[in-house]
């Protein structure tokens, strides 16, 4: 494996951007205007993984986040699809559809790809490839609690902490694919936005600095994931963008998200509190993810 000739440490922050039934659809327009500020200021370039149906919503917001040089990726068509399940037939068309409507909305094709949920299989990255993906987003490497997330499975305790590339058979092992496989930040829990509201700020930098430990010794990214929706006002129960009533999802996960910071205004300044401590470490470099496999896919 050819040696990096700097030793940069990426930082690869992103967005999930999927419609939220059951926020304010106004706020969670609005937050998007508040993080371009934001990420600008910061020079913080990030992921934004958009759903297609949420993009003919958020068209303006779109555009403005690509032309600000921020990213626009794959999140499916819906929130409400699982790759993980989808035949052959169908995940063609989902693919075909969402990539087709992005390219559209951002005015160039997306390369990267995180299933909603984290769902993806060995038949989602071979249609991805087929489409000219370069990313597969969609892992979560060594987390244990697999059955707190839609894709979550036993082949997440196996898969690679550096990103890899997959198998035919496997999207979880090591192979010839061409195709990066660029697993979320975990340390058993993983590191994305809902472990800050549980937990604060103080833990979550904490958590950073051990994965900036781990990212210097073995020269892998960290990657972070968060929602736009989550700063937005909660009107409760709704409909989803499929049609399914989302009171027995809501029951399901009522209480771990009871513990979490309730103020919306107050998860921000935290989110923004760890982004700021992120940004101020030597070395760490913050890209998208189109711009990471460009730069790194030479030496995985």
């Amino acid at each position: 494996m050819p040696r990096r000739r700097d030793n940069a440490i990426p930082l690869l922050v992103t967005l999930d951007l999927e419609i939220a039934p059951d926020h304010d659809l106004a706020e969670q327009k609005s937050i998007l205007h508040v993080l371009h500020t934001d990420f600008k200021r910061l020079g913080l370039p990030i992921t934004v993984f958009c759903t297609s149906e949420a993009a003919g919503v958020f068209d303006q917001e779109i555009r403005m986040l690509r032309t600000a040089g921020h990213e626009i990726a794959c999140h499916g068509v819906s929130h409400g699809a699982d790759f993980g399940k989808l035949s052959l037939h169908d995940c063609r068309d989902a693919i075909a559809r969402s990539t087709a409507c992005l390219r559209e909305a951002s005015g160039t094709p997306p390369r990267c790809f995180r299933g909603p949920g984290m769902t993806t299989s060995a038949i989602t990255q071979r249609v991805l490839v087929e489409h000219g993906y370069e990313a597969d987003f969609s892992v979560c490497s060594q987390r244990i609690d697999v059955l707190n997330s839609k894709g979550g499975c036993l082949g997440w305790l196996t898969a690679p902490r550096r990103p890899y590339r997959p198998s035919e058979d496997s999207p979880f092992r090591k192979g010839d694919v061409p195709l990066l496989v660029v697993p979320l930040s975990c340390l058993g829990v993983p590191f994305l936005s809902g472990l800050l509201y549980l937990w604060g700020a103080g833990f979550m930098m904490a958590f950073f600095e051990i994965l900036l430990d781990e990212a210097r010794r073995i020269q892998k990214p960290i990657v972070y994931l968060f929602h736009s929706y989550e700063f937005s006002a909660y009107r409760g129960t709704a409909r989803t963008e499929d049609g399914a009533n989302t009171a027995a999802a809501a029951a399901k996960r009522k209480f771990l998200h009871s513990l979490y910071l309730r103020d919306r205004e107050r998860r921000y300044e935290v989110t923004r509190t760890l982004f700021e401590h992120m940004l101020s470490k030597a070395r760490v470099r913050p890209m998208t993810g189109r711009e990471y496999v460009q730069q790194f896919r030479d030496f995985v």
